[in-house]
């Protein structure tokens, strides 16, 4: 049985990614110079200007970079598959009040390990997502459970310790198109290194 902190976890995850990618793309400017992804994700920008919220909300944002579509459903519900079967796991056998430590302990370590490197960046980087928060469950279910098997969108069955392996390949591998749009956006461009800001700052925020 699900939980019911699982289920109402999934669902604000779910609920506020979706509402920010659809917000943001179809009414671009109704935040002005801003727009949801960017209020509630982790920025250095953010932290400066004392929005202390950002630290715990960039968990429940899963950012839309190139808009709502077919690829980022499928990431989408297959980190929220893997949230449901682990996170269901570990609230059974360990309790709540263990799940919420590391969840949210996680996320708060990510943040400042992503704040320190937005630091060293002239670039306006943005961090969201629930990728920490599942790494460390995944790591904890690794440690007590090594052979405890998944049943991978219900039907290939998997070993947690393999799980990670594959969620770990998959997100490098997203990453690849990013960063070489990041580079070639603004030698595209041209011009002076405002204009490089601002075309590299497009790609985190899903417009061009």
């Amino acid at each position: 049985m699900t939980p019911k902190l699982i289920k109402s976890l999934i669902f604000t995850i779910v609920a506020c990614s979706l509402f920010a990618g659809i917000v943001d793309h179809v009414f671009p400017t109704l935040l002005g110079n801003s727009n949801f992804t960017y209020l509630f994700s982790l920025s250095l920008y953010g932290l400066k200007n004392f929005y202390i919220w950002q630290p715990l909300t960039y968990l429940f944002i899963y950012p839309a970079i190139q808009g709502i579509h077919a690829g980022y459903l499928i990431n989408l519900a297959f980190s929220m598959f893997i949230l449901w079967r682990i996170g269901t796991a570990l609230c059974l056998t360990k309790g709540i009040k263990h799940f919420l430590a590391l969840f949210f302990g996680a996320g708060l370590f990510s943040a400042l390990v992503a704040f320190l490197a937005l630091s060293s960046s002239p670039i306006g980087h943005i961090y969201a997502g629930t990728t920490p928060a599942i790494f460390a469950l995944l790591m904890s279910t690794i440690v007590l459970y090594p052979q405890m098997e998944l049943m991978l969108f219900l039907t290939l069955p998997i070993k947690a310790k393999w799980l990670i392996v594959t969620i770990l390949a998959s997100t490098l591998l997203a990453l690849i198109p990013v960063t070489l749009s990041a580079q070639a956006k603004p030698a595209a461009k041209g011009g002076s290194s405002d204009q490089g800001y601002a075309s590299k700052w497009d790609i985190f925020t899903g417009y061009s």
